[in-house]
């Protein structure tokens, strides 16, 4: 088979290493590094640094989820008559299905959600494998499990043709991505994609309210009990993500008793409503995950009044809503960074403005009289880091050094 990497990133480079030998592949990527061109040149692939009609000349596209339809490529991929698809559904095509299939997707709560069903099936002595849009594509997975469970983005879920899922979860949606998508209803209908695909369909009381599913299964937030909660799940994001991963147990046949005793084990993945440390009365909180308006609404929903630090790319238009809770909970707003502060326009409020961590993480704890700090950016991180991990990590790095300088 004659196969085109249509972008060279973590999920391509795994499909390379995997297939590598047994089919004849080729690579198209604007950005390949140096080491990348060296890999590409000892297994003997070609490759291009610029996208041409070479792409076409096979018989399947593998497109990268970062490739938008938008994008020129992106338009000459979709208008071609060979077959394009994402590295997901093409794993599927040449290995044997899992017996049993998870699939779970949301504009928030995604890796959370998924990582806590794994966990609880591995608790309940299955075999489980945690993939797709995280550090663990498909493609690096070796070997036979029991269960696979896959987080799936909506470029995924965009260029995927169909993923054979058993139990498929939509936890949220609201405007996302629209640089990518160019429209919310793009992306909408990307994101319903899993319940296409999915033989059980497992809905939030949110998604059923949009009234697009008709034959899903609803879960709310009430099926679950917030006494029997460890206290590093009680916030208010987190309400949601365990209703869904107790709703899928509950199809599984996991006890609730044992649903219960595994979630007291369970640690949150990092930057998401972290507890970072408590200094002369005021209590720090790192939410870097919220790379938009949404996640930052539902995390100011923990807290009566903070001090909330924004940063980065706000990728909504509408920002009325938000306006409105962040001047309802918020005592003090730090805008750090340029690109925040032209695109937000907060008249009402006490606003100030930073140009590094350091100084908005000084500001926010002199301003804060509700003795509670919390970074819940609202935007994406790539104006002033190369990702959410690496500004969360900042944030923690300034908060130590407000500590120690005393």
């Amino acid at each position: 088979m004659n196969i085109t990497l249509l972008g060279f990133g973590i999920s391509n480079k795994a499909i390379l290493n995997c297939l590598k030998g047994k089919h004849d592949f080729f690579v198209s990527d604007i950005n390949l590094k140096d080491e990348d061109i060296r890999l590409l040149e000892s297994v003997g692939v070609g490759y291009e640094t610029s996208h041409t009609g070479k792409i076409l000349d096979s018989d399947i596209v593998v497109v990268s989820p970062g490739i938008s339809p938008h994008s020129g490529v992106g338009k000459m991929v979709r208008n071609s008559k060979v077959e394009s698809v994402v590295d997901i559904d093409f794993y599927f095509r040449i290995n044997k299905k899992p017996p049993l299939l998870i699939g779970v997707t949301g504009t928030n709560g995604k890796t959370t959600t998924a990582s806590m069903i794994c966990h609880v099936i591995r608790d309940s002595g299955r075999d489980c494998a945690f993939l797709g849009n995280n550090e663990s594509p498909v493609f690096s997975f070796e070997g036979e499990t029991e269960v696979m469970v896959l987080e799936l983005s909506s470029f995924q879920l965009y260029w995927a043709q169909k993923i054979p899922l058993d139990i498929g979860v939509l936890l949220n949606i609201s405007p996302d991505h629209l640089d990518w998508h160019e429209s919310y209803e793009e992306y909408l209908e990307a994101k319903k994609k899993i319940l296409a695909f999915s033989k059980v369909k497992l809905i939030s009381r949110e998604v059923a309210n949009l009234g697009f599913c008709k034959d899903a299964i609803v879960f709310n937030e009430d099926i679950v009990d917030l006494d029997k909660f460890p206290e590093k799940l009680k916030s208010a994001q987190n309400l949601q993500n365990v209703a869904a991963a107790f709703a899928v147990a509950r199809e599984i046949g996991i006890e609730s008793k044992e649903f219960y005793k595994s979630l007291s084990k369970f640690e949150v993945p990092p930057h998401r409503m972290e507890f970072v440390a408590e200094y002369r009365g005021v209590k720090f909180y790192e939410d870097s995950k919220a790379t938009n308006t949404y996640a930052s609404m539902k995390a100011l929903e923990n807290f009566d009044k903070v001090v909330l630090i924004l940063s980065g790319i706000v990728k909504e238009k509408d920002l009325g809503d938000f306006v409105k809770v962040v001047e309802e909970k918020a005592e003090k707003v730090i805008l750090l960074g340029d690109r925040i502060r032209e695109k937000l326009d907060l008249k009402n409020m006490d606003v100030e403005f930073a140009r590094s961590m350091d100084e908005a993480v000084r500001k926010a704890f002199e301003g804060a009289k509700s003795g509670i700090v919390l970074f819940s950016p609202a935007g994406a991180s790539f104006d002033m880091y190369k990702n959410y991990k690496e500004r969360g990590k900042d944030f923690k790095r300034a908060v130590r050094r407000l500590m120690e300088d005393g």
